[in-house]
């Protein structure tokens, strides 16, 4: 009997970017929570109760500016992204029309674009990527994870991030009820390994925003060429 070998997770992750998408929807409101995070990802789930369930699923972190009063402005192009597999695209556009309650704070969803698929580049960032409460060991929680999924290629960790965990909604921030962890680039990466990272990502709370990567503008290489 032929045994035939399982793909590893990075060879899954690579056969599934064809079918993974980032999903734009037009986003109407004024402002939010300066941690609103935790916030909006019940929101969506409450509004697309699938969301929880699809591993692939993340949201992207909104674009915003500082207001007064531990708020942040939202600009008036502001977008909500989602990323999801594409068979999931026609399901997400129940979210046109509807009016999402963010701790308080109401934001109408409006049309949503074509999908968009991934780009196959060799630079990568994620602002914000975490394991959970507390990351001290960030650095070597990175270099594990990629030497598991046999990503090859080089990485720089940025500045700490810090969030209210899904939950603490409402209570008093303490330090058992946050998240941390460090912005992230990759860089010199096989395209292979790009677009299957997008796919994957890194950490955990992909609803949260955290450990979805984008494409970067390039890092002067440290790396050999891809063959």
């Amino acid at each position: 009997m032929t045994v035939v070998a399982l793909p590893t997770a990075l060879e899954a992750a690579q056969q599934a970017a064809a079918h993974t998408v980032d999903l734009a929807f037009e986003l109407a409101g004024r402002d939010l929570p300066r941690e609103h995070c935790a916030a909006l990802a019940a929101a969506l789930q409450q509004a697309l109760p699938w969301l929880a369930e699809e591993p692939q699923a993340g949201v992207h972190a909104l674009r915003s500016s500082p207001g007064e009063d531990d708020l942040v402005l939202l600009p008036r192009r502001a977008r909500l992204g989602l990323r999801l597999p594409a068979a999931r695209v026609a399901q997400a556009r129940a979210l046109c029309g509807q009016r999402l309650d963010v701790d308080g704070h109401p934001l109408q969803v409006g049309a949503a674009a074509p999908p968009r698929e991934l780009v196959p580049t060799r630079t990568l960032y994620a602002d914000f990527v975490c394991w959970g409460p507390a990351d001290e060991d960030f650095d070597a929680q990175v270099a594990s994870t990629l030497a598991e999924l046999g990503v090859t290629g080089h990485w720089i960790s940025g500045g700490a991030r810090s969030t209210l965990a899904p939950g603490s909604e409402g209570r008093p921030s303490t330090e058992s009820s946050r998240l941390h962890g460090h912005a992230l680039v990759l860089h010199d990466l096989p395209q292979r390994h790009a677009l299957a990272l997008q796919v994957l990502g890194l950490g955990r709370h992909r609803l949260l925003g955290c450990g979805l990567f984008v494409p970067h503008k390039t890092i002067t290489g440290l790396g050999s060429p891809e063959d």
